[in-house]
């Protein structure tokens, strides 16, 4: 063997080493004081030191075993927030907590510690645990009536709810991982937000009873039926990412819910939408979606879809949607004939962002700005467009923002500019224009910001404007002489 070799070795070995023996160490930020690896005896006086100048310290314990939370109550008995992370199998036991009577916050992430009951008697406010050990139910925490926070992170050996407290108020509730045969034991939560997040769900009936449940995540969990929550008559929004093995048409049933947000599923078929007659926002992510036309049926207002798994496709039955109001693509490819979303005679933002059509598809054609006389915020990023001078129809339009925009090929004009009175904000980044001295004609602009673009050459179009107030270009795009001439009120920066 080289010596090469054995140095690399023994390098590696003290890197090893290094990392898995960190040095204890204490330290203060704030009113919090941090213990890493180990409570020596030096860092329980250091600890002191620092908590005998706060008020009220919350202490994080980073990587500690049993003997030394032992330590650590034994010194704080009157401490009243901890964020415990247990070393790796080598802290086991929460016992010492008990002992704690003043402990209103508890964090602990420790995969070992499977017994809770340490917490039984405590007057906790804020409680979040993470053990895939913690199992198979929660009757430890029946007398922890006085929760606002509360997260559980489980395993599938959390089998069962009971025992989960009788809240008041409005706490906020998220299980994570668990495998609860029923979810009666939290049909008495007065929450009005619930997070079922990668839990294994039988039957979403029991939330039906839940008083005030007016939003519901549901990411990650295996749920095969959503009809049940139509008894929920507060719920307004759902969310269902990555949820697996459901039947989407179920979501038919919810005429209450107001906002879907879902992806990451293996969803074809939108036919629920025109079901749903309170629907006004609806979100869809990586989906596999290629007919959007049960959107014309629905009082959708706000849409967004992103990211998809197939060639978005013909934008026309977007454009029947005639009640929108907000239409953001996000990295959609394969989208054509969006000329037919001049229909949108109500939509008053519209944002394309990341990258429109990368791969497939066709330009984006501001033909459909035609009916967009309501429009008051355009926002495109990485987008090829046609047909820029249509742009003079959007008289509403107060902030346009364009970034990497025509990149290539013919520059984007901006002609249709020349008499939009009510534009007050323009961003032109790292983009190709032409026609820069439209902006002379936008009497309204009180800020522009143009960085990394090509076309423009000078400053001037911009320094009759009356309501002008702010300026920023690139650092060393234009000459000293174009930087100045501007109304004394005007701040010019180069960034």
């Amino acid at each position: 063997m080289s010596m090469k070799t054995i140095f690399c070795a023994m390098l590696a070995v003290g890197l090893s080493v290094s990392s898995a023996y960190a040095e204890p160490s204490v330290k203060r930020s704030g009113s919090t004081i941090t213990v890493k690896e180990a409570l020596t005896d030096d860092g329980i006086s250091q600890a002191k030191e620092f908590a005998g100048k706060i008020k009220t310290p919350t202490f994080k314990l980073e990587n500690i075993n049993d003997a030394d939370l032992v330590k650590f109550c034994q010194t704080f008995p009157d401490a009243t927030s901890i964020d415990i992370k247990g070393k790796k199998d080598e802290l086991t036991s929460i016992a010492p907590v008990a002992g704690l009577k003043n402990l209103t916050s508890f964090e602990m992430d420790a995969k070992s510690v499977a017994d809770m009951s340490p917490l039984a008697s405590l007057k906790l406010i804020k409680l979040e645990l993470t053990s895939d050990a913690m199992g198979p139910d929660l009757k430890w925490m029946a007398g922890l009536t006085g929760l606002k926070e509360v997260e559980i992170n489980a395993g599938n050996s959390l089998t069962s709810f009971e025992g989960f407290p009788t809240l008041s108020g409005n706490p906020r509730v998220t299980i994570n991982g668990a495998a609860p045969t029923d979810l009666s034991p939290l049909q008495h939560l007065g929450s009005s937000k619930l997070e079922l997040k990668y839990c294994t769900i039988n039957d979403l009936a029991p939330l039906a009873k839940m008083p005030n449940l007016s939003e519901l995540n549901l990411y990650g969990a295996t749920v095969k039926d959503f009809s049940p929550l139509a008894n929920c008559e507060k719920l307004k929004k759902l969310t269902y990412y990555a949820v697996k093995e459901a039947d989407f048409s179920t979501l038919g049933a919810l005429k209450q819910i107001v906002e879907l947000n879902g992806g990451l599923t293996k969803l074809d078929n939108i036919a629920f939408v025109a079901e749903l007659p309170a629907l006004r926002v609806f979100d869809v992510f990586a989906e596999y979606v290629t007919d959007y036309s049960p959107l014309a049926s629905s009082k959708v207002e706000k849409l967004q879809i992103w990211k998809m798994r197939v060639p978005v496709g013909d934008l026309g039955s977007v454009g029947k949607t005639k009640t929108l109001k907000e239409l953001k693509l996000w990295s959609v490819d394969g989208a054509t004939n969006s000329a037919a979303l001049a229909e949108l005679t109500e939509l008053q933002k519209f944002t394309i962002t990341s990258e429109y059509n990368k791969k497939s598809g066709d330009p984006f054609d501001m033909a459909c700005a035609k009916g967009w006389g309501k429009l008051k915020e355009m926002s495109i990023t990485g987008a090829k467009i046609v047909n820029a001078g249509n742009m003079a129809a959007l008289t509403s339009m107060e902030k346009l923002t364009l970034v990497k925009v025509n990149v290539e090929g013919e520059p984007f004009s901006l002609s249709g500019l020349a008499k939009l009175s009510n534009l007050n904000s323009v961003r032109i980044n790292d983009s190709q224009i032409a026609d820069f001295e439209a902006l002379a004609g936008c009497s309204g602009l009180t800020y522009v910001e143009m960085k990394g673009s090509k076309g423009i050459s000078s400053l001037a179009p911009l320094k009759a404007l009356p309501n002008l107030k702010r300026i920023i270009v690139s650092k060393g795009a234009f000459p000293d002489a174009e930087l100045s001439g501007f109304a004394q009120n005007v701040k010019v920066e180069q960034r």
